[in-house]
């Protein structure tokens, strides 16, 4: 999946479970799981994520969309890739 993608995905999922900042929260996890800078993510859309990043992801931003604050998600995960 394409990293483009898959911040539209995190936008949608935040978005419907009503999280004031859906966008910014979809560009904070996926840049603290795939470790790279804000300007990165932009300057590279085309950017490749593979399957246990995306699942990984995937599941924070469902945690996310759970009311789950994003410190309390982070301080309890740990990246499995």
């Amino acid at each position: 999946m394409k990293l483009s993608e898959l911040i539209n995905q995190g936008q949608n999922i935040l978005k419907k479970s009503n999280i004031k900042n859906a966008n910014r929260e979809t560009i904070i996890i996926i840049k603290h799981v795939i470790k790279i800078k804000h300007h990165e993510i932009f300057l590279n859309p085309n950017k490749e994520i593979n399957y246990h990043e995306y699942t990984y992801i995937l599941s924070l931003f469902k945690k996310r969309a759970k009311k789950k604050q994003i410190e309390y998600i982070f301080l309890f995960c740990v990246v499995k890739v």
